[in-house]
């Protein structure tokens, strides 16, 4: 535990709504972190069932900080900006509420910001089901594959340009948040507008802008424990509103486009991502009607900036 007047190398931000099947196994895989020099928020987005008296256990373990929202935000991220506000460390792990990680996830991430460059690290995940049982990894899954077949089966470390023209600018390749770490930035009204109004892929533009002008560290190994169920949030391929996916993707993709430098072969990639997407969620539909969701003729708006030299890897 932190001595009252140590500064914690790590703030972990926990979101909580209604997440009691899963609170307890969360809130103790942070407590059980090899590397103990961690401030713990915990952040209640007016849960209605009884995960806040789980919550009431657990405050003031380890210094374990709760705080309750009278009022539901209606989205994830306000809670990422209030914890990001209340943290008192320069690292930041928004680690959610139904997943977990293993002991040695701190003191393998934390490690890699000893590069002053590097501003966002993130490991590989296990999936794991409602039962908390490994089903799975995305190391093979077409998600990733269709970008690379080799990128994330290797650690490495590379500046924000080439993790963007690498995948990230495509889509969102950091599938889990909770298995990342970040050091903090400022978050102004602008840039919180723009994450909340958009519809879906608010945590892809969230990374997008904390890797600017800064490196980004990968660990392979799979430290981290996503869990995917029936009331996930996350979907790699579809979507309960297909055409305001595409509409975000438009958007991200113009945003990469106009704020990093990029190689000549991006919009291949993503015209190649979008049409595939199109084919999933629309199966059968003309191509041609895709023009009012995702303009292919639009991205060449934007002509291509070549990237800096890429960062060696670690």
């Amino acid at each position: 535990m932190l001595a009252a007047a140590e500064s914690p190398r790590v703030s972990v931000v926990m979101p909580v709504h209604n997440a009691l099947p899963y609170l307890d196994a969360a809130v103790e895989s942070i407590l059980g972190q090899t590397l103990q020099s961690f401030e713990f928020v915990i952040l209640d987005d007016a849960s209605t069932d009884d995960s806040r008296s789980v919550l009431e256990y657990y405050a003031g373990i380890h210094g374990t900080r709760v705080v309750v929202n009278e009022s539901n935000s209606g989205a994830p991220y306000p809670q990422w900006f209030k914890g990001m506000e209340l943290a008192r460390a320069d690292l930041i792990w928004i680690a959610e509420a139904d997943d977990a990680s293993d002991p040695d996830f701190l003191e393998t991430l934390v490690p890699l910001f000893r590069d002053p460059s590097v501003k966002f690290a993130f490991c590989a995940s296990k999936i794991i089901n409602d039962r908390s049982e490994i089903v799975g990894d995305y190391l093979a899954n077409p998600y990733l594959t269709d970008l690379s077949n080799f990128k994330w089966k290797r650690s490495y470390r590379v500046s924000a340009e080439q993790e963007v023209n690498e995948g990230l600018g495509v889509k969102n390749t950091v599938i889990n948040i909770s298995a990342a770490i970040f050091r903090k930035f400022d978050i102004t009204p602008d840039f919180a507008a723009r994450v909340l109004s958009l519809p879906t892929g608010g945590d892809w533009y969230f990374i997008l802008e904390a890797i600017r002008d800064g490196s980004v560290a990968y660990e392979a190994a799979l430290l981290n424990h996503h869990r995917r169920h029936g009331d996930s949030v996350t979907s790699l391929t579809s979507a309960s509103h297909p055409e305001e996916l595409l509409r975000t993707r438009q958007m991200i993709h113009r945003h990469v486009l106009h704020t990093y430098e990029t190689d000549l072969a991006i919009k291949l990639r993503m015209t190649e991502h979008v049409a595939q997407l199109w084919d999933q969620l629309f199966p059968g539909r003309s191509a041609d009607e895709m023009e009012s969701l995702y303009s292919l003729g639009r991205l060449d708006e934007f002509p291509a900036k070549p990237p800096e030299s890429p960062s060696p890897a670690a």
